[in-house]
């Protein structure tokens, strides 16, 4: 929504989305794994990298670059990164058998 010029909804989205996660994140990574509390370390750990290299990446580009060019590409990446993990935890399934 910013990146196309909505730029209050965007980021009220944007922060309340991030809450939902933050809260709801250490349960989902405790589902399958019989070490919680590793679990819920690796989670922390990937959490605050995002947002560490998020924040040096802004300082990076916020001088010379267009905002819209930067939201566009980072949801064009973050779209890209969804897809690609669907598609490889998806179950491989033979869709046409050879005879």
């Amino acid at each position: 929504m910013i990146a196309t010029g909505y730029t209050k909804s965007g980021i009220l989205l944007s922060f309340t989305s991030n809450s939902i996660c933050s809260a709801l994140s250490p349960g989902g990574a405790t589902i399958n794994s019989p070490d919680q509390l590793k679990a819920v370390a690796i989670n922390t750990t990937w959490n605050d990298i995002g947002a560490a290299s998020g924040a040096l990446l802004t300082s990076v580009f916020i001088g010379f670059a267009n905002f819209h060019f930067i939201f566009l590409t980072a949801s064009v990446l973050l779209l890209t990164a969804f897809l690609v993990h669907i598609i490889n935890t998806k179950p491989k399934t033979i869709l046409l058998k050879w005879k």
